[in-house]
């Protein structure tokens, strides 16, 4: 799980803590999808929704398909967010 606010800046990254505090709206995938900007669009648009980008699977890896779930919290002004790497889920199907 990962948290950032509607700017979007990074509240919480348990695996990239350097993005904490950080605000993120030019960051893109391989593909130029500005994902933190595409999380907070669905959040506006339906308060919670999917989006699939490309993310690297550790520091220093090649970015892959990865499908992620974001889900606003309006209280604090949060998406939390979590998601699955799309390989993963063909293995399993």
């Amino acid at each position: 799980f990962w948290i950032n606010d509607m700017t979007p800046r990074v509240v919480l990254h348990p695996l990239k803590p350097a993005l904490e505090g950080q605000e993120v709206s030019g960051m893109k995938d391989p593909n130029g999808k500005a994902l933190f900007v595409e999380f907070v669009a669905a959040v506006r648009r339906d308060g919670q929704g999917f989006v699939a980008y490309q993310w690297p699977r550790q520091v220093g890896a090649v970015p892959v398909d990865k499908l992620s779930y974001v889900k606003g919290f309006g209280p604090w002004g949060w998406i939390i967010g979590t998601g699955l790497w799309v390989d993963d889920l063909r293995a399993e199907a």
